[in-house]
């Protein structure tokens, strides 16, 4: 053993070659020490193969070998010798076998590309330019070019693609060798070990440019194009309003050949422009907008600056901004607007105009309202030949309204508005996310999907499956939070439940992510004692979920069936996962005497459970075992909850609209139904429908209000809601609290109060949010949404904070453009205080909405502070 552990010892025999490179046709001459007696294993391998081999006789007075160099060697080779002594009459105290082994790097011409890139070293913004594209030996190419801005580039640090150089790098060797010389008696000379470090990349570490610019980024793609041999090619490209530099990239490639080049060319003209403004607006705010001027000529002694905008916006400044220009360099002008009471993405375009020189600006800035959207309803039951006739009058701004007509043959479950209820829920952990997208697999259960419909959820659960991939951890299972290690069992078996049934329904989830969270999903079941920390309820659940993608844990399944099940719910789980393993009379041998009540739940729980969501997970395991005069009923309690006007959290409405997708989609055996209805005047329309729930998007509803007239023609009783869903004007929220409290107290950069309804623009200052739990128990998953007015801008407290501002125990903190979302938990009594700097960036006037905290499992405990408006001032 100690012998082996020598390494590279007696056994090595060092040689070389006469070159460190070779090209295609030479001759490779290798020499060898000298030695008196022996001969040579001689072979020349690569990353895959043995090319060739030969014996070598050596004496005195030959010590060197010739290896022709031909095409198959590139990029690269290894000339291995193995030089073996007679055993008997040794005349030196080497080894029997010396083992050696020199790599040869081999450039073969016919596998080089020369693209080259002819284009002007000066292109002029908003113009139409050429490049002109050959090879430089005439040959055919297959081609694309990119044309990119270089700060963007800049900020990756990235590197023309050398093709070449990538296809054609060193290889590994691939070929193994070995021998039992080691092991014959005398012939000592240590152990064979690597000699050398092979392969890799070995690609250039250039110095990229670091500069980063400001302006809006230039990326253009183009290709592939085909060039013939001696051919060239001649093409047009659009350059956008933008100053500075972008680079020119070509990549070629054909039939085992490969080349890049790349030319950096400056954009600018003698007048530039760039306009500056927040990254959201809000409704009915104003503000005055910073627009910088870049004169580069000498003659340039006026500029005109004009504003054009949609009806988002209305300027104030009725004739052109003039700015008089004193010099080279930047000047500012200033532009007032006001926004008007419309939502959606506004468009801004800016012109600079000085004699023939013009320079444009083209910014698109979302219009968003601080306030969540609400939901109004108006229901009817209604019997056969019925009409009901009612007016609607939407009540949020222009832009967010959407009107609604849902038409059900079971009762009302809203689902209108409790699917857009979760699908606009701010927060985004695992659970939440989980419950936004899940129930939309079996919307098509219910109703009748539109196309659009169809695309959309195909959409949203294609980007769901995505996102969730992202929460998981190495172990298999999903945390609670992207990038964090908090970890919560009843929503990772949730996630992967959810990944499941979507994988059945032919969405693509990568078998990696479900083969490594069934593992987990495995060894913890595996592991679950009575009695221990991981409830009854979790426990069945995770057996559920694995029976259902097909991997049950009999022997945990076993294990928990002969043990004092506590938990009804739970019963009924497992009897549910006995029964998609087919094991039916196992199934309805657990809950032959088993009812149909539910626990109430205890404040921090951590299944998120409460009665309905229980109920619901009951609905589920009867569906599924087709106990239909049981589960009707039921069906009916879930149905009339979720028609309530009550508050649900996001757990409890997905199970439950689940639930109802697979009673109604399997238990219910005519569905149909027929109506007529009349919306705004329009001409009747007739509606036949073969599933239980018909919903329509009212597309066009007059933000005025009009009428809805529905008729019941089908001979059944008919339930009808109308859901007006928009975001009200901002300013009527109130302060309210209800077990918990809040307070904002803002300070200049000292620890000084100021009051920031009047505030100097370019002012750093700081917000500070007090929470405290006034109730009697310990608030978990609390939710802190604090959002800013448009023309304030956040520094990031992750990147700013410093010793003594250290950000109290929290979950996760979600830091967007005008506001953050922090997540933590509040122990009885106890207070956290969230401080963020801020900068008074934009002069106008804003509105400040009001800071929200609630526990997102909990509605009725939570506190609010009143919006106000605020003003910056130059």
């Amino acid at each position: 053993k100690a012998r082996e552990s020598k390494g590279i010892g007696a056994t090595v025999l060092n040689f070389s070659a006469d070159k460190a490179k070779y090209q295609v046709g030479e001759t490779a001459k290798i020499k060898l020490p000298e030695t008196s007696q022996g001969r040579a294993l001689v072979s020349v391998e690569n990353g895959s193969r043995l090319i060739s081999q030969q014996w070598v006789e050596f004496s005195k007075t030959k010590t060197t070998f010739d290896v022709p160099i031909t095409a198959e060697m590139s990029p690269n080779v290894y000339v291995s010798v193995t030089l073996i002594q007679p055993h008997a009459n040794k005349d030196n105290d080497r080894p029997i076998r010396l083992f050696g082994v020199v790599p040869l790097l081999v450039e073969d011409p016919k596998t080089k590309l020369a693209p080259k890139l002819t284009a002007a070293d000066e292109w002029r913004p908003d113009s139409k330019v050429d490049v002109e594209i050959a090879e430089e030996n005439g040959k055919a190419m297959t081609y694309t070019i990119a044309i990119v801005d270089e700060g963007l580039l800049g900020l990756t640090n990235f590197k023309t693609p050398k093709l070449h150089k990538y296809f054609y790098r060193k290889e590994a060797l691939g070929v193994k060798t070995w021998d039992l010389f080691d092991d014959v008696t005398g012939a000592y000379g240590g152990e064979l070990e690597r000699l050398l470090s092979l392969g890799g990349d070995e690609a250039e570490d250039e110095a990229g440019d670091k500069k980063k610019r400001r302006f809006p980024p230039v990326v253009k793609f183009l290709g592939p194009f085909e060039l013939a041999a001696g051919a060239q090619a001649k093409h047009e490209v659009t350059i956008p309003q933008y100053l500075g530099a972008v680079r020119v990239m070509v990549v070629a490639g054909q039939q085992g050949a490969y080349g890049s080049t790349k030319k950096s060319v400056f954009v600018r003209q003698p007048l530039g422009m760039l306009a500056t403004l927040p990254r959201v607006l809000g409704p009915d705010e104003s503000l005055t907008v910073p627009v910088s001027i870049f004169v580069m000529d000498e003659s340039i002694k006026e500029v005109t600056l004009k504003l054009e905008t949609d009806d988002h916006f209305e300027i104030m400044d009725k004739s052109a901004t003039i700015i008089n220009v004193t010099g080279l360099g930047e000047q500012i002008g200033f532009i007032n607007i006001k926004v008007k009471d419309k939502l959606g993405k506004g468009y801004f375009k800016f012109t600079a105009t000085s004699g023939e020189h013009v320079a444009k600006s083209e910014i698109y800035v979302d219009v968003r309202s601080a306030n969540m959207a609400t939901n109004r309803r108006l229901m009817k039951t209604l019997q056969p030949g019925d009409i009901w006739d009612t007016e609607v009058k939407p009540h949020g701004l222009s832009g967010t309204n959407k009107v609604s007509l849902e038409v059900s043959s079971i009762p009302p479950i809203n689902l209108e508005g409790r699917l857009q209820y979760l699908i606009r829920y701010p927060h985004g952990c695992l659970e939440q996310t989980t419950s936004a997208i899940f129930p939309q697999l079996f919307l098509g259960d219910i109703m009748k999907l539109t196309p659009v419909q169809k695309d959309a959820i195909e959409k949203h659960v294609e980007a769901a499956i995505q996102k969730i991939q992202r929460y998981q951890q190495l172990n298999g299972g999903f945390s609670y939070w992207p990038g964090s290690n908090h970890y919560n069992s009843w929503s990772n078996s949730y996630a992967g439940h959810f990944l499941v049934e979507a994988s059945k329904r032919g969405y693509f989830v990568q078998p990696q992510v479900l083969s490594s969270w069934i593992n987990n999903q495995k060894s913890i079941a595996t592991s679950w004692i009575t009695g221990s920390e991981i409830s009854e309820l979790d426990q069945a659940y995770r057996l559920y979920t694995l029976a259902v993608a097909g991997k049950p844990e009999l022997g945990a399944m076993n294990r928990m069936r002969e043990a004092t099940t506590r938990s009804n719910t739970a019963r009924w789980l497992l009897a549910a996962a006995y029964q998609h393993m087919g094991l039916k009379d196992v199934a309805h041998e657990m809950v032959s005497r088993a009812d149909l009540k539910v626990d109430e739940y205890s404040q921090g729980d951590l299944t998120f459970g409460t009665v309905l969501r229980d109920k619901a997970i009951l609905l589920e395991s009867l569906s599924l075992m087709q106990r239909w005069d049981e589960a009707k009923p039921l069906a009916d309690e879930i149905a009339r909850e979720l028609s309530a006007d009550r508050w649900f959290s996001t757990q409890t409405l997905a199970f439950s609209l689940i639930s109802m997708g697979h009673f109604v989609g399997q238990g219910v055996a005519d569905s149909t139904l027929s109506f007529d209805q009349i919306i705004a005047g329009r001409e009747i329309e007739k509606v036949n429908v073969d599933k239980a729930v018909h919903l329509q998007t009212l597309t066009g509803f007059p933000d005025q209000g009009s009428t809805i007239v529905v008729t019941n023609t089908s001979e059944r009783v008919l339930y009808a809601t109308i859901n007006v869903n928009g975001i009200p004007r901002a300013g009527e929220e109130q302060s309210s609290r209800s077990g918990m409290a809040i307070k904002i107290r803002y300070t200049d950069m000292e620890g000084d109060r100021i009051d920031v309804t009047r505030i100097r623009q370019s002012t750093n200052f700081v917000a500070q949010v007090t929470v405290r739990n006034h109730s009697d128990f310990k608030i978990d998953n609390l939710a802190l949404s604090h959002i800013f007015p448009s023309g304030w801008q956040i520094h990031n407290p992750r990147m700013s904070q410093g010793e003594d501002d250290v950000l109290p125990a929290v979950d996760f903190q979600d830091i967007r453009d005008d506001r953050i979302y922090t997540y933590f938990n509040l122990k009885r009594g106890e207070e956290k205080q969230f401080k963020v700097q801020l900068n008074a960036s934009f002069s106008g006037h804003y509105y400040l909405p009001g800071v929200h905290v609630e526990a997102m499992y909990d509605a009725t405990k939570n506190a609010r502070s009143k919006g106000k408006w605020v003003n910056i001032v130059k």
